[in-house]
């Protein structure tokens, strides 16, 4: 599985550099940012958005083992459809 980022609007929000001066953040720091919200956040967490998030936050204390390894990566792959700045292959 890798990510390839598709090309489109300029990046947002804006962030807080290594010197702490705010600026808008770039493309990349924003993809990364809305890939951490969408992996971290559990699925029907979010009142007005309960189709925002991700079912891999329920296989935190799972046994590893071959099924809970698909399992991560097919919810990973499908939640991350969210976003249309990221496209999984």
């Amino acid at each position: 599985m890798s990510l390839a980022l598709r090309k489109s609007e300029p990046a947002f929000p804006f962030g807080v550099g290594i010197k702490q001066v705010i600026g808008a953040k770039t493309r990349r720091e924003s993809i990364n940012t809305s890939i951490q919200l969408i992996l971290t956040t559990r699925k029907g967490s979010i009142v007005y958005n309960p189709n925002f998030g991700s079912h891999v936050p329920t296989l935190v204390f799972e046994t590893i083992s071959d099924p809970v390894i698909n399992m991560l990566y097919y919810y990973a792959e499908h939640d991350l459809e969210q976003d249309p700045r990221i496209k999984v292959t």
